[in-house]
């Protein structure tokens, strides 16, 4: 788990808001620091895409282990005969 650097108190924040999206727009994210509700953490919409599309992967990949855990798999051969007459019936 990385530790964000960044850190803006909520006032400064509110504050320089202009400066402080700036440098979320290049990448960076910046945790916005308050006592009452805690922290929160401000991301650019390409690095929260990278969040869920890494998320979503990781659900597949999860779901994909409980299968073969499970013993939910299907034999190599089966699947490229199965191919092959699905190929066949599509022409």
């Amino acid at each position: 788990n990385r530790k964000l650097e960044e850190q803006v108190a909520n006032g400064a924040f509110r504050a320089d808001l202009y400066e402080t999206l700036k440098i979320v727009s290049t990448g960076d994210p910046i945790v916005i620091t308050q006592r009452e509700n805690g922290n929160v953490v401000v991301i650019s919409q390409e690095k929260f895409n990278e969040v869920l599309a890494e998320n979503e992967t990781l659900r597949a990949i999860s779901a994909g282990v409980a299968d073969i855990q499970a013993g939910r798999t299907v034999d190599h051969k089966k699947v490229v005969s199965r191919l092959k007459k699905l190929q066949k019936e599509w022409k």
